[in-house]
């Protein structure tokens, strides 16, 4: 990857994927502090010697990138049934690189989902605006009551956008502290989400992180299972296709589909009377029966109330849709909203400026690996080509093995170079693949040729100093013979 500043590339992201609590966080620290730590901008000296911004804490750009995980934690991890230090956030870092490949910059998107507290008001204005908001009717405010459970959804409503809004203003800060303002060529990123979750009791929420989980794990399948083979039968390689049964489309267009379960919930959310039973009788209308992915729940004795279930590629969930309408409409309450704009906690007016005109035991490891299609993933690689390069960059870049083989100033076809150069290295020559436009590469070849390269160049930086060094040894020693 540290080497897309040779091919042209202008990114490369990485997908951390898994069920809750497979690691995927812990994961995408250590990728984000291995790149931080060998692509690090300029040397100690020249950083130490830039002036710092008024207000702004001295470290290097590495350590900021690596210092703002534990921030985001603390802010977005809560503990769940499957992991203590759960990530209740989704989080993209792009970490970005120069011309020369020395870290320039980096940035973060997140995607948060929970609530926090309310502070920094007045309980009587507080309680009022909870209780009697003040509703626009035409060009007039009235003053409307509102039920207990009306106000509990209000309440819960405010919570989620406060924690929302504030995540994301640390967010920008972090990002305004990570932005150096230096030239940017490509950059390497790194997806974390919330991981696949299948609880007792699994609601809207649950739905959400499954189904993102889901459009994932259809586009790895998609790029590793047929797009791979496609890609063998273009460029002319002997290859017999293999379904390996992975599509997950049906479940996927069960829930974003036009009159998928989302878009029966969004137009149940526009009817007033519409309830949790209505939304219930829609989806057993529309899809019982009639998609294999959807089914009526059997939960056991014990087990908490379901009302339908999904057929997922981790397995099959039951999920409880009480309150789901609510959780969707989420109103803000824009009585308590106007309170925020004069908190006395000075960040709650920034968050709401005035508007003008989100180890494990080895039975479950082995789950994750066929739930995830990884299990496939090892399949086709040990029997197709997994590393590929063009064949111009692959002369370019492996000539040193063995260059006698292409004459100097004479011009010679890419392909042929590529043929005579790796005829004449000591391969295994069955484990390689000539296509149209590049050459093709079992599993482990490429990084054979990788550390030929780095011990062809190690002994020519060697044979080279050791020139330079009797070159001058033999200077010194003809200016002791003058001397004398």
């Amino acid at each position: 990857m540290m080497s897309m500043s040779d091919s042209g590339d202008s990114g490369q992201p990485l997908l951390a994927s898994g069920e809750s609590g497979a690691g995927k966080t812990v994961n995408t620290k250590r990728v984000i502090q291995y790149f931080a730590t060998i692509a690090v901008a300029g040397d100690k000296k020249k950083k130490e010697a830039e002036p710092q911004a008024t207000g702004q804490l001295k470290g290097s750009l590495e350590d900021q990138i690596i210092a703002a995980n534990p921030l985001l934690e603390a802010y977005g991890n809560a503990k769940t049934v499957r992991n203590d230090n759960s990530s209740r956030f989704g989080k993209f870092i792009r970490i970005h690189f120069g011309t020369s490949g020395k870290l320039a910059s980096a940035d973060i998107e997140t995607y948060a989902d929970k609530v926090s507290y309310l502070m920094g008001l007045n309980s009587a204005d507080m309680l009022k605006a909870l209780c009697y908001p003040r509703v626009k009717v035409g060009n007039e405010y009235v003053t409307k009551g509102q039920t207990v459970p009306q106000v509990l959804n209000a309440v819960s409503a405010l919570a989620k956008s406060v924690y929302e809004r504030m995540f994301l203003w640390m967010v920008i800060r972090i990002n305004q502290m990570l932005d150096t303002k230096q030239p940017r060529q490509f950059f390497i990123g790194v997806l974390d989400i919330a991981g696949f979750e299948i609880f007792d009791f699994n609601s809207m929420e649950q739905l959400c992180i499954n189904f993102t989980n889901e459009k994932l794990q259809q586009f790895f399948n998609h790029h590793m299972f047929v797009l791979e083979q496609e890609e063998y039968k273009k460029e002319g390689i002997d290859w017999e296709f293999i379904d390996f049964g992975m599509d997950l489309a049906a479940c996927i267009e069960l829930i974003e589909k036009p009159m998928g379960i989302f878009a029966i919930l969004e137009e149940e959310c526009m009817f007033p009377k519409a309830s949790d039973t209505t939304f219930k009788n829609k989806l057993y209308d529309q899809h019982l029966g009639k998609c294999n992915a959807f089914e009526k729940p059997k939960p056991a004795k014990g087990k908490a109330e379901a009302h339908f279930s999904l057929v997922h590629y981790a397995g099959t969930v039951d999920y409880n849709i009480g309150g789901w309408l609510d959780k969707n409409k989420d109103p803000l309450n824009e009585s308590v909203v106007q309170l925020y704009q004069k908190s006395s906690v000075k960040l709650l007016p920034i968050l709401y400026p005035p508007v003008v005109e989100g180890l494990m035991q080895n039975f479950l490891v082995i789950h994750q690996l066929r739930c995830n299609g990884v299990l496939e993933g090892i399949r086709i690689c040990r029997k197709g080509f997994p590393s590929r390069i063009l064949y111009g960059d692959f002369k370019q870049r492996y000539k040193v093995l063995n260059a006698s083989v292409i004459p100097e100033g004479q011009f010679i076809d890419n392909k042929k170079a590529a043929e005579k150069l790796l005829g004449s290295i000591d391969v295994d020559h069955t484990q390689y693949k000539f296509g149209h436009t590049k050459v093709f590469f079992k599993a482990g070849l490429l990084g054979t040729l990788e550390e030929m390269r780095d011990e062809k160049l190690a002994s020519l930086v060697t044979m080279t100093q050791a020139l330079c060094r009797a070159y001058l040894m033999r200077r010194e020693f003809v200016k002791m013979m003058e001397r004398r």
